[in-house]
């Protein structure tokens, strides 16, 4: 017993010294106490979800086999988005030379397809990656792009191999969330004669199939018999697909859409809702409004937002539901609405909230533009990436300050004027080349920008959004972009009666600190203007901020 005592202290020391090392920017030495804390206690989920927090886009610099199954169990469980720590996987996979020698031999033709796959089953944490996430590395692309090839050539001298046929599974689970940006095959022809002969086609030809094209595409989806071999691709690919066009009649509309670019954007997220996910960030304990005030440093104007019990939340914008989803686990006896313009979106997101057990959220379709017609106030609203996408993004703040409480909070997140440079000069480049948005146009240009030596578009390849269909559109083939910059923040904000509180990206803010030498600025737009201007990629992702309404 004393032993016992004696180790949940010491793995209660180095995860309250993770805490505070994090907290004071030094991700590296955060790591590490969290990998001790778990190594004492490998099964404690509020270290797992804080090593989450950290590994995001963190880089290892030397290799330690220890941290693979740590990894292993933090992608196992809704600790972190997988994408979120997809860099920081990669980068210690890259760090293994017997992982690298195999990659080259491969590479080079030296070794099997099955001698391949054989040593990458041994990697638990990469299966996990690449079966719940994109994979965002261009070079490990080009692996899975050839073990694919190979397994389609060779299909039927493996067939009958269990470790390939698991192994399948997970490449066409990782496909479908990459939403087949590698082409097409044939194999497909010999499948269908099988199913329209009454024949059932073997599990390896499906899992085959299913890693270049979602089985719920293929005509003949419905002659498909599930079995024990096929299964969890047979339910991602079929049976939720089909669950998702049911929940959609279930879901409410408050008005038909009628504004114009409303309607493209509309259009754009029905062909491809965004993103497609598996697992995400849920927090391990509740809060209240004044925790959340507490644990993110808010400046608050109006102290009685703090003392609000049921928090009525609304997500303007939820997309396929990971904000409702991980709002709906963060704030303690929430109600949530989530509205979003998308139908498919919107069914996406029911599905998964009945899958992860949550039963709180309402979801509506519905136009920013139209929840004056909702009848509904607020206490705290999420609108992030979402009123940049309006032609009229002030309207868009206005009906939501409408809408929130006297004292309420809302967080943002638009797109930096400064940040962005990048992205719209490609933006710019697919206007005057006549690109168009549809599916093949944008995997074309993909090729194209992988293979370019220009240093802008090299940079892009290192945005997670580059690494799926839905989410290449999003960023560079958008109908709709606008974006800001503080000065014309700071000024929406006034004209809408909302207060600054503070920004909600703790690394930006830790430099900010680190360069300026002092906490006291900020709540000074002004001064993050200045500091913007010196660091212009600070705000690659977007502005994401807190602000609160104050009645005059």
């Amino acid at each position: 017993k004393e032993a016992l005592k004696i180790n949940a202290k010491r793995y209660d020391i180095y995860n309250n010294l993770g805490i505070a090392f994090y907290g004071n920017g030094d991700t590296q030495l955060a790591i590490e106490n969290y990998k001790m804390s778990l190594v004492i206690h490998p099964n404690n989920n509020e270290v797992y979800f804080n090593l989450g927090i950290a590994l995001k886009n963190f880089q290892f610099t030397h290799h330690q086999t220890e941290f693979y199954p740590i990894l292993d169990k933090l992608l196992n469980n809704n600790y972190t988005r997988p994408r979120d720590i997809s860099f920081a996987i990669i980068s210690l996979l890259k760090l293994n030379p017997k992982i690298t020698k195999t990659f080259e031999k491969f590479q080079n033709n030296r070794i099997s397809v099955t001698d391949i796959i054989i040593s990458l089953m041994e990697i638990n944490c990469f299966i996990k990656l690449i079966d719940t996430s994109v994979l965002c590395d261009i070079g490990l692309e080009k692996i899975i792009k050839k073990i694919r090839s190979e397994l389609l050539f060779s299909i039927y001298d493996i067939s009958e191999n269990s470790l390939i046929k698991k192994f399948q599974g997970v490449l066409a689970s990782h496909c479908f969330l990459n939403e087949y940006l590698y082409a097409i095959n044939s194999l497909e022809r010999n499948v269908f004669k099988k199913l329209k002969s009454g024949q059932q086609p073997n599990p390896s030809e499906i899992l085959c199939l299913a890693s270049f094209k979602a089985l719920y595409d293929y005509e003949w989806h419905e002659l498909l018999l599930n079995n024990s071999e096929i299964n969890t691709i047979f339910e991602n690919q079929i049976v939720e697909k089909q669950i998702e066009d049911k929940l959609k009649l279930s879901i409410k509309k408050l008005t038909e859409i009628s504004d114009k670019t409303s309607l493209a954007v509309q259009e754009q997220y029905e062909e491809n809702p965004y993103p497609r996910w598996k697992y995400l960030q849920k927090s391990i304990k509740s809060q209240t409004l004044d925790e959340l005030c507490k644990v993110l440093n808010l400046k608050i104007f109006d102290e009685n937002i703090k003392k609000i019990k049921n928090p009525k939340i609304l997500i303007a914008g939820c997309g396929t539901g990971q904000q409702s989803i991980e709002a709906s686990a963060r704030y303690k006896n929430c109600d949530v609405v989530a509205i979003d313009i998308s139908s498919n979106s919107l069914a996406y997101a029911k599905r998964k909230s009945e899958e992860f057990g949550f039963n709180n959220i309402k979801y509506i379709q519905a136009d920013i533009l139209d929840l004056k017609k909702i009848d509904l106030k607020f206490d705290l609203i999420h609108c992030g990436g979402v009123l940049h996408h309006m032609d009229k993004p002030l309207m868009g703040l206005k009906v939501l300050c409408d809408i929130l409480n006297p004292n309420g909070l809302i967080k943002l997140g638009y797109y930096s004027e400064l940040a962005r440079k990048n992205i719209v000069r490609i933006r710019n480049e697919i206007k005057k080349l006549g690109i168009t948005s549809d599916r093949e146009s944008i995997i074309k240009f993909r090729d194209y920008i992988i293979q370019s030596e220009e240093k802008h578009h090299m940079e892009v390849l290192k945005y997670a959004d580059f690494y799926s269909v839905s989410a290449i559109r999003d960023m560079l083939f958008h109908v709709q972009e606008k974006r800001f910059s503080l000065p014309q923040i700071s000024m929406d904000l006034e004209n809408c009666g909302l207060k600054f509180c503070g920004f909600d990206e703790k690394k930006v803010i830790d430099n900010f600190i680190l360069i300026s030498g002092s906490k006291k600025d900020l709540y000074n737009l002004d001064k993050w203007n200045s500091y913007e201007q010196e660091n212009p990629k600070a705000f690659m992702g977007m502005y994401q901020f807190w602000a609160q309404k104050v009645l005059k």
